[in-house]
């Protein structure tokens, strides 16, 4: 977000306007507001009920924030002390006092009584007047209404309260001389509501986490596989130490030391990448990937690019020394084109044509075969040019890569990492069937996995001309004075080690993103969505992610 006013529009989109001040569109006509909307006067007579003159706020309670609490000052209680306060919905006439009409709730100040949905009203608790503060607060989770009196908490007033109705806080008036403030938490509230907030969390979490075993072996489960996922080798095996003092058994069905390796082979590749040392980088992904690079020519290329970037980059100062002797920049070409290997588009224009007329959107196989066959140039013109090369000798271009038959880690199955015994009365031939159909979808998981990582690159580097203007390089004598320099930033190097090691988690059958990552984005997005369309959260809503990590 770029914009303050950016970010605005975002936390108007993703939390709800809660109610704040009343509404001088929504009052009956014997209602003066001051203050901002915080102050209501009584300006009528109050000679009988048809002077009535009730306020809504602006915006309705949004059930999704679990508990909203309001209050009161009245600071002045009129004649006859004539004042209700509570909820109502936007149907509801403001000729009437709150809880005489359906969907309104009220509790009133001149008898101490509670009204819901009619007239009769029951006996509650005290009476109010100039001097009181009172307070209102509707519980959406248990679906309660109470009120409190200077402070302190009165009985339960209404049960069941009807929520799918949008409803909004309501203070009705009717005595000459009327007046009160309200606070919607611009102030400190007379009332502790952030207590009986936490101590109703408190409870939903208790009611929620019974089981503390169960919940333990499940955050670990979590916990473990966003560990392998990101790389922390240190902390995977300080806090598989830990489970193991503390007993738990959720982590033996795993090689740690296997996850360990594994890690920090990932973490090598990403450092040399980083480092600038990609061709170290291709001949470690040959050495332990095995059939990874060949299989993806994509994740190739994208290699080679920036090896060709690291070529001109250690070497700028040597192409300049040569210019400020008198060498032909002509010739000078030509000697980069030999000794890193690049094609001479003068001789073979075959590449240059194929790149400019790729098309994302056409046949996948054709763009296989494209892919493939500019490949195959550049390996046929570094074939041809392998006499030439003298200082600079990058054996990652010669590929030799070995292939497997399935991947050694395709067992592992950290997407759900569930151990699945096959039964014994089984036969053999059965249990091979399974086991290789099980084989085939983890390898189709892969591919598919791929093809997202293939178009992310097809978008990167073909489609965004990428590779022209990694190749333009040539034509600068000062390459890193060029507008073509951010190809030597440090984030272009990132670039390529995310895209690595995507390639290399899913040849790892790991998933992208962690199951504790989805987990959590999952929860943030089902809980704002459901508060932007007012929908039910139930006690989901007192749920917070980082109280509940604190604790």
């Amino acid at each position: 977000m770029n914009t303050e006013s950016e970010y605005k529009e975002y936390l108007i989109d993703k939390y709800p306007k809660l109610p704040h001040k009343f509404n001088i569109q929504d009052k009956y006509k014997f209602i003066d507001i001051e203050d901002d909307g915080l102050k209501i006067i009584y300006t009528g007579f109050g000679r009988d009920d048809s002077e009535i003159a009730s306020i809504r706020t602006e915006n309705p309670i949004p059930i999704s924030c679990g508990i909203f609490y309001f209050e009161i000052n009245v600071v002045s209680s009129g004649d006859t002390n004539y004042i209700g306060i509570g909820v109502s919905a936007k149907s509801v006439s403001l000729n009437r006092m709150p809880g005489w009409d359906y969907y309104s709730l009220g509790y009133h100040g001149d008898d101490g009584k509670i009204f819901e949905s009619n007239g009769r009203g029951e006996i509650y608790g005290p009476t109010y007047s100039t001097g009181d503060i009172i307070g209102c607060c509707l519980n959406c989770i248990s679906r309660v209404l109470f009120y409190t009196k200077n402070g302190i908490s009165l009985p339960t007033a209404f049960q069941q309260v009807e929520t799918k109705q949008k409803l909004y806080p309501i203070v009705g008036l009717r005595s000459r001389g009327e007046i009160i403030t309200a606070n919607f938490g611009k102030s400190p509230f007379k009332f502790d509501i952030e207590s009986y907030f936490l101590d109703h969390q408190e409870k939903i979490r208790n009611s929620v986490f019974y089981d503390s075993h169960f919940i333990s072996l499940a955050l670990n489960h979590l916990i473990f596989s966003h560990l392998i996922n990101r790389g922390f080798a240190n902390t995977l095996l300080a806090f598989s130490n830990e489970c193991d003092v503390l007993g738990h058994q959720t982590l033996q069905k795993f090689d740690i030391q296997k996850m360990i390796n594994l890690i920090q082979n990932r973490k090598n590749i990403s450092n040399l990448i980083l480092d600038g040392k990609v061709d170290q980088a291709i001949d470690k992904i040959q050495n332990i990937y095995s059939g990874l690079l060949e299989k993806n020519q994509d994740l190739l290329l994208v290699l080679k690019t920036q090896d060709f970037v690291e070529s001109i980059n250690s070497n700028s100062s040597n192409i300049e020394c040569l210019l400020s002797k008198g060498s032909n920049l002509a010739k000078l070409k030509e000697k980069i084109i030999s000794e890193y290997k690049l094609p001479s588009f003068k001789k073979d224009k075959t590449i240059q044509i194929q790149i400019r007329n790729i098309n994302p959107n056409s046949n996948i196989n054709r763009n296989q075969n494209i892919r493939n066959q500019n490949i195959q140039n550049i390996r046929n013109i570094q074939n041809q040019n392998q006499n030439q090369i003298q200082n600079i000798n990058h054996q990652s271009n010669n590929l030799n890569i070995s292939r497997s038959s399935l991947p050694y880690l395709a067992s592992l199955n950290l997407h759900n990492q569930n151990i699945e015994i096959l039964p014994k009365e089984i036969p053999n031939s059965e249990k091979l069937k399974i086991l290789n159909q099980k084989n085939e979808k983890k390898l189709q998981s892969q591919n598919d996995q791929n093809k997202i990582i293939n178009k992310e690159i097809w978008d990167n580097y073909i489609h965004s001309s990428k590779i022209e203007q990694v190749l333009g390089l040539i034509a600068f004598s000062q390459p890193k004075k060029s507008h073509l320099n951010h190809l030597f930033n440090q984030e272009e190097r990132l670039k390529v080690s995310k895209i690595i090691n995507k390639f290399l988690l899913n040849y790892e059958n790991q998933p992208q993103t962690s199951l504790l990552e989805k987990s959590l984005k999952h929860f943030v997005y089902t809980k704002y969505s459901c508060a932007k369309n007012n929908i039910d959260l139930g006690s989901f809503a007192m749920f917070n992610i980082k109280e509940m990590v604190k604790k």
